[in-house]
């Protein structure tokens, strides 16, 4: 939606550096891909972050506990297993 009618071409996405480089990087790489003239800023930064007053446009974050008061869509469902060595 943001390009349509040739408003928005810039993309402000905040995200912890857990997430940044092996999750981010390659959907972007896809995304630039496909909307070349879009331009993307990506920070990595530690929640919580002000959303509103640092103009981010997207935040991924883990959980929904730092911005309760923001609109929240689940991206994917992450699973912790213990694993041990054999012995």
């Amino acid at each position: 939606r943001m390009l349509e009618g040739g408003l928005r071409r810039r993309l402000v996405v905040s995200v912890p550096f857990s997430l940044a480089e092996l999750w981010l990087a390659p959907k972007l790489a896809v995304l630039l891909d496909g909307f070349p003239q879009m331009a993307i800023d990506v920070r990595v930064e530690d929640d919580p972050v002000d959303v509103v007053r640092q103009n981010i446009d997207l935040r991924i974050s883990y959980g929904d506990y730092h911005y309760p008061a923001l609109k929240m869509v689940r991206l994917v469902h992450d699973e912790v297993l213990p694993v041990a060595s054999p012995g």
